[in-house]
């Protein structure tokens, strides 16, 4: 398949399921898209097994939707692990279906990418994290290893074959303890900087890149699960978290590890890059530092590094690489989102919007469903990006475009 038209550049754009298109019907879809005010459109082309209910889809109100890709792949793009069209679409591929027909409604396309969370990885799949226990961690595939670098690229490099305004990469980071795969639970209190601890990686090729960074993967390792085990036990008491306290708990070199692991993502996020700028798709990155602390309340706790540092995204690192970082917004006060944006690395300087940043906001709940509020929340994204973008058709009631539509006015 060639390049598709593609109209002009999106600074606003709607995430969508691919089942809202399924479902609903893509020029519906679209057209609740358009009147909206918004001038893109960003489909779930490669995403995760969930669960969820949806307030106005015709065919499915509370739903498992099985992971899969909404378009077709060509496996000769790809390494050791080739992902799947969906078991929904029935030999369609859904995304060229979409990219025909957004330029009727004056629409772009983005296509919105879940790589490295990876239902689909069965035991034993090249690539997955490991703990310090030397444990595979479901569904988690880890950047640092060739399997995983090779889905990145290979997932980059087949959707640049479609017409589209941006690829917006989510999960090209490592994850956290608390990342969750499937109903897990910890009932016991182990501390912040035992969770912490628990959602390292060290596979071979974190431990084999620590090694060449002068680190001893294997001592590093060793460090930590001595650590972990020691909570549990009652030896070392639960503690919250601080560079110090992981020096002391597993030794001075874990803090250059941290270092480490955010030059492996910004490192892989730099060599997509150029694959999607030379067919002048702009490549994003979602980064959930912000939503790992709000996403189910709206509120923002205490600041923390916690963030970052579990996901190994250093904003500007992703920034330097070339590609956009954009940010999940979700938080209920306008004011807090300011703050929130000028602390951070990227944002509004001189009173200008930082080109490489964008923001999803919550059109609703829990971040409030009012349209004065979304409409300040728009304002500040307005003042520190380039691009505002809002998350999920499919999740709210139709009456949140009717919240967008005035915010974007």
């Amino acid at each position: 398949m060639g390049q598709l038209s593609t109209p002009g550049r999106a600074t606003s754009s709607l995430y969508c399921f691919g089942t809202d298109l399924l479902d609903e019907g893509i020029d519906v879809v679209l057209e609740r898209a358009s009147t909206a005010g918004l001038d893109g459109i960003t489909m779930a082309a490669k995403y995760h097994a969930v669960s969820d209910l949806y307030p106005h889809n015709p065919r499915r109100r509370q739903a498992s939707v099985a992971p899969g890709c909404y378009f077709v792949p060509e496996p000769r793009r790809y390494g050791e692990i080739v992902p799947a069209p969906h078991e929904l679409l029935d030999g369609r591929d859904l995304l060229a279906e979409l990219c025909a027909l957004a330029p009727r409604h004056g629409l772009g396309v983005s296509a919105w990418a879940v790589v490295l969370h990876d239902d689909d990885a069965a035991p034993g799949t090249p690539g997955l994290g490991r703990n310090c226990f030397g444990e595979e961690v479901a569904g988690t595939l880890c950047p640092s290893s060739d399997a995983g670098r090779d889905l990145v690229v290979g997932l980059v490099t087949d959707l640049c074959r479609y017409g589209l305004v941006a690829i917006r990469l989510e999960s090209v980071h490592f994850h956290g303890f608390g990342h969750g795969h499937h109903h897990e639970r910890l009932l016991e209190d182990y501390g912040e900087l035992a969770r912490f601890v628990l959602g390292l990686c060290f596979c071979a090729a974190c431990c084999g890149r620590a090694d060449a960074a002068g680190l001893d993967g294997d001592e590093l390792a060793t460090r930590a699960r001595a650590y972990v085990e020691a909570v549990p036990s009652g030896s070392v008491a639960p503690q919250p978290f601080s560079n110090d306290a992981l020096a002391a708990a597993c030794g001075e070199a874990a803090i250059a590890f941290l270092a480490l692991r955010s030059a492996v993502v910004a490192g892989l996020v730099a060599e997509v890059v150029p694959i999607a700028s030379g067919r002048q798709i702009t490549l994003s990155v979602i980064d959930p530092s912000i939503a790992t602390a709000s996403y189910a309340t709206g509120e923002l706790g205490p600041p923390s590094p916690l963030g970052g540092l579990t996901l190994g995204i250093d904003a500007v690192g992703l920034a330097a690489s070339g590609a956009r970082v954009e940010v999940t917004g979700y938080l209920r006060d306008p004011n807090a989102l300011d703050q929130a944006l000028s602390a951070g690395a990227l944002g509004a300087r001189d009173g200008q919007a930082d080109p490489r940043l964008a923001l999803i906001l919550r059109p609703g709940a829990p971040d409030g469903a009012d349209a004065g509020s979304l409409a300040a929340k728009v304002a500040v994204a307005r003042h520190h990006a380039v691009e505002v973008n809002f998350y999920n058709y499919g999740l709210y009631r139709l009456d949140a475009l009717e919240r967008i539509a005035w915010a974007l006015a």
